[in-house]
C-alpha cells in the first residue's frame, strides 16, 4: 500500500511538473511585457511625453510585472527539474493509464498559471493606462499593438 501511495504521489509530481514545463514555454515564447530598464522606458517616455512622475510610476508598474513573470518562470523551471528527476525513476507500463488522467489535471493547472500570467500583464497595462492622459493613452495603445500584438487589459482590442 505504501508503494502505491508513493508511486501515486510521484506520478502527481511528474504531472504537475510537466504542466509547469508547458508554462515555462509559454512564459518564454508568450506575450511578456517589454523590459523596463533604460532605453525602452526612455523611448516610451519620449513617445508618450510622460511627466517625470508618470515615468517613475510606469517603471514601477512594469518592474513589478517583470518580477512576477520571472517568479512564475522560476517556479515552472523548478517543477520541470522535479519532473525530469521523477520520470527517470517512475512510470511502468501499468501506470500509463493513471498518468493520462493526471496529465489532464496538470493541463488544467497549466491553464490556471497562464491565466495568472495574463492577469498580471493586463493589470500592468491597466495601471499604466490609469497614469496616462488621453493623448498618451492613444499612443501607448498603438505601442502595445506594435510590440505585443494586443492592447492588453481585456479591452476588446486583443
Amino acid at each position: 500500500m505504501r508503494t502505491l501511495r508513493t508511486t501515486l504521489v510521484l506520478v502527481l509530481m511528474v504531472v504537475l511538473a510537466a504542466g509547469a514545463g508547458v508554462v515555462v514555454g509559454k512564459l518564454i515564447t508568450g506575450h511578456t511585457p517589454p523590459p523596463t530598464p533604460g532605453v525602452k522606458i526612455a523611448s516610451l517616455s519620449e513617445q508618450l511625453q510622460l511627466t517625470a512622475d508618470q515615468e517613475t510610476k510606469m517603471r514601477a508598474i512594469w518592474e513589478l510585472a517583470r518580477d512576477d513573470a520571472r517568479q512564475n518562470a522560476e517556479e515552472a523551471r523548478k517543477f520541470q527539474r522535479e519532473y525530469d528527476d521523477a520520470v527517470t525513476r517512475l512510470l511502468t507500463p501499468e501506470q500509463q493509464v493513471k498518468y493520462k488522467e493526471l496529465s489532464e489535471q496538470a493541463k488544467k493547472k497549466t491553464d490556471e498559471l497562464e491565466q495568472r500570467r495574463k492577469k498580471a500583464f493586463d493589470k500592468a497595462v491597466a495601471d499604466t493606462n490609469a497614469i496616462l492622459n488621453d493623448s498618451q493613452r492613444t499612443i501607448y495603445q498603438e505601442i502595445l499593438r506594435n510590440r505585443v500584438g494586443s492592447t492588453g487589459a481585456g479591452n476588446g482590442n486583443d
